[in-house]
């Protein structure tokens, strides 16, 4: 990333993949590289997330890092924070 991405704006990169493809935006941010993931696909949603203090607990971060948590995927759902 550090030879391609040398200014703010973002390249744009597309993962082919099962569920079909996923564009990822990548820039520059705060001295390191920040990516944006987009689905064309159905977002699959189930309930029952951690607590976000709990998510905290796990990857040793302050609670006040978290302010959500979800679980979204498309076909595995993976636990989010935001």
């Amino acid at each position: 990333m550090k030879q391609r991405v040398q200014t703010t704006d973002p390249i744009r990169l597309m993962l082919e993949e099962n569920i079909g493809p996923v564009r990822v935006d990548v820039a520059q941010r705060n001295g390191g590289y920040h990516g944006t993931l987009t689905l064309s696909g159905k977002i699959d949603a189930p309930t029952g997330a951690p607590a976000p203090a709990d998510l905290a607990g796990v990857l040793s971060i302050e609670p006040a890092e978290v302010s959500q948590t979800f679980f979204a995927g498309v076909g595995l759902p993976f636990c989010l924070r935001n």
